[in-house]
């Protein structure tokens, strides 16, 4: 029963038609642990936070060869754990201030800093 049951919500899923305005995913790059990707208003690069502590730029459809920023040596990067350099938030006038917020595990401390 359970398996007759799957097998029509699979063909249904199957047979359902695409729509042209369905969201989708296209791959942008190969990253190490990245946990967030955001862009900044009116900015068509792409910011892509990695766990380690480096933020990444993808411009043009190619992975920058600097990261945007580097605090690996600041952050708890274990990645057996949920810590390390989680996410990041552009002021909204950052296009004129460079402001931005970061959310990380310092190394050595028990609480976020954000």
């Amino acid at each position: 029963m359970r398996v007759a049951l799957l097998a029509g919500c699979l063909l249904t899923i199957l047979a359902w038609p695409a729509r042209s305005d369905a969201v989708s995913l296209k791959p942008v790059g190969t990253f190490s642990s990245p946990v967030y990707m955001t862009s900044p208003p009116g900015d068509p690069r792409l910011f892509v936070v990695e766990r380690q502590g480096y933020i990444r730029i993808v411009q043009k459809g190619s992975i920058l060869p600097t990261p945007f920023l580097d605090i690996h040596t600041l952050v708890d990067g274990n990645l057996s754990t949920e810590r390390g350099l989680l996410s990041m938030a552009f002021d909204p006038n950052f296009a004129k201030n460079g402001l931005l917020r970061l959310l990380h595990r310092q190394r050595n401390r028990r609480r976020l800093r954000r």
